[in-house]
This record gives structure tokens, sequence and C-alpha cells, in this order.
């Protein structure tokens, strides 16, 4: 297909995403009627464009009819479409991609639960614009219920632009693979040629690409909720992710176990994706090391680039911070633990650039009476320590497990807590 001659405005959309299904949209705010014919169940009905499609409902063929009143607004075919036709979606239907309105043009998505596996051309339902079909636009989809696998297309002409539904992939399935199709709409020609996007349901191991060629840029993979990545590669089955190559477009995703070493970032068109900087919830860092599988993201920083994680448990000795790209993340301590003392181990880096303080926390689950520290310097200031839920401040008191100083008063550096 030929590139359109005219600038076209990018405009993304969700698809299938959990969101709340929009069948339709229009460009103008100008009111429809919205007093609605009475349906069956399964079958066609038409009704005129001055009313809205019925929710659950999709168009699958435009015309002109006697019973509904005209218009001349549509550019080249003014007056030639007053009456859509409408049912309920089923998966392998082709439906319109919009149609004219008193009030505007509309387009179509897919309904909730459905994906575009091909974007078409059809005599039932109207042109686009004035040009459309002279430049090798399509007006209809081709929509199927979501599986896995499936291939979807990339984007596809609406009214006014392209819409990209490869900018917001459905929850709940990664991107596996991108190629082209004869089926979709060749939307970025400099971009490797790639229009279409094979999804799958996530499973550990699995490998995904860590990104794909949109309208305008580059769209990164979402990590599943529940999986981490463990290694990084370069694969033929997904796109050249940077203009200029060279780097991996593919990343290989786990479930969270404990424990697990996972990548500390790995590369996108922006810079570097930093998962190191939001560790999974339940999970601290005990240790940090450089491994082959991994994006090395920071060399100058001791050459640390992946982290092993575990669920917390009492007592445990726990990273303090790690190097990220630009500077250093710090640990947070989980919920339901105390730290009971600072150390130093080699199996967490080096948390201040100069070196001489303790790089780790020891923690536990308070009990009563216990000696907990008062805080900790970090590379902004100090920390200092919560009273845990249930329990009291019942003296201070010096310890030589807890950081031996307060720079800001100079007071003891522990406590000695007990239940209420």
């Amino acid at each position: 297909m030929r590139s359109p001659k005219h600038a076209l405005a990018v405009i993304g959309i969700l698809s299938a995403s959990g969101c709340d299904s929009l069948p339709t949209r229009s460009d103008s705010t100008a009111s429809v009627e919205t007093e609605l014919p009475v349906f069956a169940n399964a079958g066609e009905s038409s009704i005129c464009t001055n009313r809205a499609v019925p929710s659950g409902y999709v168009v699958i063929s435009a015309t002109l009819s006697p019973s509904c009143p005209g218009y001349s607004s549509y550019g080249s075919v003014a007056g030639q479409i007053n009456s859509v036709t409408v049912r309920k979606p089923t998966s392998g239907l082709t439906i319109c991609a919009g149609w004219p309105t008193p009030g505007g043009d509309v387009d179509q998505f897919p309904p909730l639960g459905y994906v575009v596996v091909a974007s078409t051309s059809t005599a039932a339902c109207p042109d686009r614009n004035s040009y459309a079909r002279a430049n090798g636009y399509t007006n209809a989809l081709t929509i199927q219920t979501l599986a896995s696998p499936i291939t979807i297309c990339g984007a596809w002409p609406i009214a006014r632009g392209i819409a990209e539904p490869q900018r917001a992939i459905p929850v709940g399935y990664v991107v596996v693979s991108m190629s082209h199709s004869k089926s979709c709409y060749n939307y970025r020609s400099g971009g490797g040629d790639f229009n279409a996007l094979t999804l799958r349901t996530p499973s550990s191991p699995m490998t995904i690409c860590a990104g794909w060629p949109i309208v305008l840029g580059y769209a990164e993979q979402r990590i599943p909720s529940g999986y981490v990545v463990t290694g990084i590669a370069t694969t033929v089955a997904c796109p050249n992710y940077y203009p200029g190559g060279g780097k991996a477009n593919a990343l290989e995703i786990r479930t969270l176990t404990s424990p697990i070493t996972i990548c500390g970032t790995w590369p996108i068109p922006t810079g570097v994706a930093e998962p190191q900087r939001a560790i999974p919830e339940g999970y601290v860092v005990v240790s940090t090391s450089s491994i082959k599988s991994c994006y090395n993201y920071r060399p100058g920083s001791g050459d640390f680039n992946a982290l092993t994680l575990r669920t917390p448990s009492s007592p445990m000795t726990i990273c303090s911070g790690w190097p990220i790209v630009l500077g250093y993340a710090e640990q947070r301590i989980p919920p339901g633990y105390v730290v009971t003392g600072m150390t130093t181990t080699v199996a967490c880096p080096n948390y201040y650039p100069g070196g001489g303080n303790p790089n780790a926390f020891v923690i536990r689950t308070p009990t009563s009476p216990m000696t907990i520290c008062k805080g900790w310097p970090f590379l902004l200031g100090y920390a200092y320590q919560a009273i845990p839920s249930g329990y009291v401040l019942a003296s201070r008191t010096n310890s030589t497990a807890c950081p031996g100083y307060d720079p800001f008063h100079g007071e003891l550096n522990a406590m000695n807590i007990r239940r209420k």
C-alpha cells in the first residue's frame, strides 16, 4: 500500500485492554439522538446515522435510506450515507472502520475482547475521506476474539490519522514476534515494514520482544504482572528496537520465585529501563552480581548488572542499596520488619562511592523487648526508623550493631522497644 499524501495525526487507542468498550467515537461534540429501536439478540438491524449505535453492537455497513434524514456534510460523498446496519459482534466479522453522522465523522474500534486481524476495503462501508481509495486507504476491519497465540494488525487508518492498538497491548498478553502481513495496513514503511504483532499469554520462561516500531517512534513492552526479566537477547522474531541496531531486542521473562536473579535494566529507545528502582512487592535484594545474560548498564560502578531477590525472613541480611543508571537506589524495609543492625558484606555493592560505610541491613520481625537502630545514613542524609505498630519506645541506648552517629543531633543510635 502507498503511504498517504497528507500528514496524519497519530491517535493512540486502547484495544481490548481491560477498559470499558467504546465501539464508536465522534470527532464532533454535536449531539445525536439516543432513542434506540428494539434489537433482537441475533441478526441485523438498520438505524439512521443521527442516532447512536447501541452498546454491544457494531456497524457492518452504511448506505442511503429514504427513511432517514439526509445531509450534505461529508465531503465527496455528501448526502450518500444516512443509515448504518448494526449487529452483535462475532469472531471473524468484518466491520466498518467508520462512517459519517450529522455531528461529524465517527471511528469504530473493536469491542472489548476483540482485536483487529485484517484491515481491508469493502463497498459495504463508506470511504473515510475524499482521497481514501486513491491512496490505498482501507475502510473496514476484520475482528476476532482474543486467543493465544493471535496475530493482530499494528495500526489502521481512521478519519483523521492512524489508530495504534500496538501502543496498548491487551492486558494479560505480550508481544512475542512482529512481521509483515498483507492483511494489515502498512503504517510505517520506514520501520522495517513491520505491520503485525503476534501475541501470547505469558508463560515461564518466555522470550518476548523488548519493543516495536509505531507510527512515530517505538513502543516498549510492558512486563506482565508477576513476571520479572532474567535475561536479554537478540532474535530475528523481534524488530530492530533501535534504528541504529547493535542492542538487544528481546527479553527473557520468568515468574517470581524465591530466590531469583533479575536483570538490573535493559536498553530502551530513550535510554534504559530500570526495574531495580522498584523491587517487586514482598521481595528484598540480598545480593548483586554481574551475569552475561543481562545488560551491562553501568560499567563504572563495579560492573553490577543483576540483583538476587528473596522473600524476607527473620533474621536476614539485605543490601542497603545498589547502583542504578544515575546514582543509587535504596532498599525499602519490608512491612513487619525492623532494622536491628548494619554490616558490611561482599554480597552487596559499595553503597557509597567513597566507601567506608556499611552496605547491608540486618532485619528481624519485632519482639518484646527488642533493640532496634534509631536510623542510618544514606546518600541524601539520614533515615529515621519508625517504632513498629503495636510497640512503644521504652528507652534510648547505644548499640554497636547500629551506625554510630547521628549527623544532625548527636543522640544515641538505638532504641529499646516493647509491646504496648
